[in-house]
């Protein structure tokens, strides 16, 4: 049980940091749901000549350039694709920053009474500092990024399916139920990764030359089912985290906007607090995954 506990405080740093960089780059995109800023009409300057006399014949010219400048800047209408970018971005990010953490995660949920200390020391003897690089973490930022992304784009569209109505209409529940649901497709994508990634953590021995060599031995020796090995545990993991992140996110917002009138520190806090939840829900299953 205390292996549990070690491994779920890394599994909170990791996904509440990942939900930190969301949070902080969601601003930078229109929200779903919402209207398009109005652009205020040009008014063109009318054309003098030298002896402060209007130009008729530069008028028409004029209008022109200024309604193609016009309808150049107008903004569309955004759509759930527009939170793809920042959504994969930040993923790419934190899942580079603490993949250290995960190896730990990984090493100690397998070795039962394998501290977070020993697991990295007994990792960097095995593979070098180069291990943190070579062994998963293409697998794993490339798993993150398509995670990160289907998790957050499945929310509002199965939301709008389920209920009628945007989510940023609806209640804790029906976004936690929403965001649950949607994690289906998610782990579908993600298990062969998962397999592979945990393969090259816990090669104690060096057996694999990479993620391709992992791939083929996986594929040779359990055929195509062997790369979605644990789905239940991952769907079970990926269910209750997404659940409880938002059951609680729009709670821990309210309770932050009492302490701070910062967007941007309300957003981080509350990320932070949401995901912890998601994690004490989802420790358990974490380890049977492992």
């Amino acid at each position: 049980m205390a292996r549990g506990r070690a491994s779920c405080a890394l599994r909170m740093l990791l996904l509440s940091a990942g939900l930190q960089a969301y949070m902080c780059i969601r601003n930078t995109v229109f929200a779903p749901d919402a209207d398009p800023p109005s652009t205020p009409s040009p008014s063109p300057q009318s054309a003098t000549s030298p002896g402060g006399e209007r130009d008729a014949g530069s008028q028409a010219p004029l209008k022109s350039r200024t309604s193609k400048l016009a309808n150049a800047i107008k903004r569309r209408k955004a759509t759930s694709l527009d939170t793809l970018p920042p959504i994969c971005g930040g993923a790419f990010v934190t899942s580079i920053v603490m993949y250290p953490a995960d190896v730990a995660r990984a090493i100690c949920m397998s070795n039962p009474g394998t501290g977070a200390g020993a697991a990295l020391k007994g990792f960097v003897e095995a593979h070098g500092l180069q291990g943190f690089v070579k062994q998963g973490l293409v697998a794993e930022v490339t798993r993150a990024s398509i995670s990160r992304a289907v998790k957050f784009f499945m929310q509002p569209v199965v939301h709008k399916s389920l209920y009628g109505k945007p989510q940023g209409e609806g209640t804790p529940v029906s976004k936690g139920i929403a965001g649950a649901l949607g994690t289906v497709p998610e782990v579908i994508f993600i298990s062969p990764l998962e397999n592979i990634k945990l393969a090259a953590q816990l090669d104690k021995e060096g057996k694999f030359k990479g993620s391709v060599d992992i791939t083929k031995h996986i594929l040779k020796t359990r055929g195509f089912s062997g790369l979605m090995t644990g789905y239940a545990g991952m769907q079970a993991r990926q269910f209750l985290w997404t659940g409880g992140f938002f059951l609680t996110l729009d709670t821990y917002k309210d309770g932050f906007a009492s302490l701070t009138s910062n967007k941007l520190a309300q957003d981080v806090l509350s990320g932070f607090a949401a995901g912890a939840t998601g994690t004490a829900m989802n420790c358990w299953t974490d380890v049977c995954r492992s």
